[in-house]
């Protein structure tokens, strides 16, 4: 009887064990708290342009050129994707309530392609957090104390709280989860930011191009 007992708790420890998100990795829950946007440390800035070398992976497709991608007012976005050779992928407008399609190049006008690009730039530019009192679930590194993890609304955001930097995120959406990652920081903003989505075989780099024009 003992036997059967231990078996069925193995079972669930290991069932937790895959459950549990790769971010929360070597970290430990340490109860929930209430934060605001800015403890996540979100390294964009309302009316600045920022130009990247972009470049999008989907299956066979692959597509590179530049993003430029502007803040024009509190919780509003606008990001034109054109390629190397002029010729324009996406034009896409974000506010917190609404998503705009001003263009979008024929390869990528599917239903759930569309929503997964505006599920991602909604998860970058932090479209979907509330300014304040946001409940999150905390994480931390008995590593390392300068890192903490802090989950809300099913997003887990990895954050050095000595430097103020944002390190990754990960979301689970759908059948397949989200991994973003923020490397090479410079004056608070990343040089690079890597998007993947393992399960669908979607990945998206930006790479900060300085002194954009109109900045």
């Amino acid at each position: 009887m003992k036997y059967f007992v231990l078996i069925k708790i193995s079972i669930a420890l290991l069932g937790l064990s895959a459950c549990a998100p790769a971010i929360t990795k070597g970290f430990r829950k340490a109860g929930e708290t209430t934060v605001a946007a800015q403890d996540l440390y979100p390294f964009w800035a309302p009316q600045q342009t920022h130009l990247f070398a972009m470049k999008i992976d989907f299956r066979q497709h692959h597509f590179s050129g530049l993003l430029l991608a502007k803040q024009a007012g509190e919780g509003y976005f606008r990001i034109v994707f054109n390629t190397h050779f002029g010729m324009g992928v996406f034009d896409f407008e974000f506010r917190r309530d609404t998503f705009l399609i001003h263009s979008c190049m024929e390869e990528l006008r599917h239903r759930k392609i569309l929503k997964l690009l505006e599920k991602d730039f909604r998860t970058l530019f932090f479209l979907d957090m509330k300014p304040r009192n946001n409940k999150a679930a905390v994480y931390y590194s008995p590593r390392d104390a300068s890192l903490e993890i802090n989950r809300i609304n099913g997003r887990y955001y990895l954050k050095n709280n000595t430097q103020k930097t944002l390190l990754k995120t990960e979301t689970s959406q759908g059948a397949h989860t989200g991994y973003y990652d923020f490397t090479d920081y410079h004056n608070r903003f990343p040089e690079t930011i890597t998007i993947k989505h393992s399960g669908i075989h979607l990945q998206i780099v930006l790479e900060k191009i300085h002194n954009p024009p109109g900045k």
